[in-house]
């Protein structure tokens, strides 16, 4: 991975177990909120808390 914002929030929510929301823009338009347990050169592993939806009405 090359030195970026991402990568340094990444890594900041690994070394600190901050909370971090990931947003979805494919299919349900949908969130992922929870830390970042494992970064790779090819992956991200993530600790989910919650899956949000977004409800349109």
């Amino acid at each position: 991975m090359n030195s970026s914002i991402l990568k340094s929030i990444l890594l900041k929510s690994k070394e600190n177990k901050d909370i971090i929301s990931v947003w979805q823009y494919n299919g349900d338009k949908s969130s992922l909120v929870g830390y970042v347990s494992d970064i790779a050169e090819e992956h991200v592993n993530f600790q989910l808390y919650t899956h949000m939806v977004k409800v349109m009405v």
